[in-house]
């Protein structure tokens, strides 16, 4: 890009993402995906910063698009203009305050990564190690699983599983999709292991029966294989007729060695993902193949110790996400908070003692 090199008095507007308004140092580089407003010396930067932070959380809320965010619609925008020296109070008492609760806001994120690493912990020790206690255990010989519980086994997905995407497009183009007809599924529909039927693209009975292999049954497992890598979705209760779209491997049981629903805390594991990282090594892999998936090894046990598995996986995993989601509704109102501070003391509606 043609970098340019900012002022003392610069403000910077990134709009890539949740737009922000930044503070630079004088000489700082930005390209032309920025937006930089000239602040007179005679008003404080950091309270047109404030105001202009503002004004950009009402515009988002609004709906705006971001990319209609451009130097005339910056120009567009007004703020309120006490004397200096009150601008400098209501700057100084902002950064006091947005500190402290920005402060909270990273504490409770980095909480949430803890219970998130938890919830990865008791997942992988269930599927390695059993959920009974001070069982034998044994070495598995393959480095990715390390040791398991005496009584699993180790199986290869490729011989137990009935695995199918969908080849290239096959055809299939933008003007196919309709608003009614089969599902047809993409990696962006998986919500909280589930897939968001009122978000799914539809095609044509002709489209659908073009590929008999890629059509959903009920308690098939889907897995993301490009993108991003190792979402998961459980096909419970299919709403109808329903295929796959690119970038999908479905995942079916052949034989009863596992079922479904075990194998989707195993790929939800650490042992998963060491496998994929082993797989990775020296290649820049930003796709997960057939062959790779067909090739994992993993620890399985009789059904109904498999069962007993998910039943304590479902408990454990549903206690920490209800932990998580309580943490990021206290994130969110957290900002809120934040903002409606901001927009109260640059327009006068807090009083400022300081």
């Amino acid at each position: 890009p043609d970098w340019k090199y900012t002022n003392i008095n610069d403000l910077l507007l990134a709009r890539n993402g949740t737009p922000y308004v930044y503070l630079p140092k004088e000489g700082s580089c930005y390209s032309d995906h920025i937006i930089r407003a000239s602040i007179k010396p005679q008003i404080n930067r950091r309270f047109v910063q404030y105001c202009l932070q503002e004004s950009i959380s009402s515009v988002v809320v609004d709906s705006v698009s971001l990319a209609t965010w451009s130097a005339s619609l910056w120009n567009t925008q007004t703020i309120p203009w006490p004397p200096k020296i009150e601008q400098s109070r209501i700057a100084d008492f902002l950064d006091g305050e947005c500190a402290k609760i920005d402060a909270v806001i990273e504490q409770t994120r980095a909480s949430i990564e803890e219970y998130q690493k938890l919830k990865q912990s008791v997942i992988t020790e269930a599927v390695t190690k059993g959920i009974c206690k001070n069982r034998p255990m044994k070495g598995s010989n393959i480095e990715w699983i390390g040791k398991t519980s005496e009584d699993a086994n180790i199986i290869r997905l490729k011989h137990f599983a009935y695995m199918k995407g969908r080849i290239g497009w096959q055809g299939l183009r933008a003007e196919d999709f309709t608003d009614v007809g089969p599902f047809c599924v993409t990696g962006t529909d998986f919500v909280d292991g589930k897939v968001d039927w009122n978000s799914c693209y539809h095609v044509s009975e002709e489209r659908y029966e073009m590929d008999k292999f890629i059509q959903l049954k009920d308690g098939d497992l889907l897995i993301t294989k490009d993108g991003t890598i190792g979402k998961l979705a459980k096909i419970n209760n299919l709403p109808g007729k329903a295929c796959l779209n690119s970038h999908l491997l479905i995942i079916r049981p052949l034989e009863q060695k596992f079922t479904n629903e075990y194998l989707y805390y195993v790929l939800s594991s650490d042992i998963f993902w060491n496998y994929y990282k082993r797989a990775s090594v020296g290649t820049i892999m930003e796709s997960v193949s057939q062959e790779t998936m067909g090739e994992f090894s993993f620890p399985v046990y009789p059904i109904e110790q498999q069962i007993k598995i998910v039943e304590y996986l479902n408990k454990k995993c549903n206690s920490i996400d209800s932990i998580i989601k309580a943490k990021e509704e206290a994130i969110s109102n957290l900002k809120e908070y934040r903002q409606s501070l901001i927009y109260e003391a640059v327009t006068g509606k807090v009083e400022i003692n300081c």
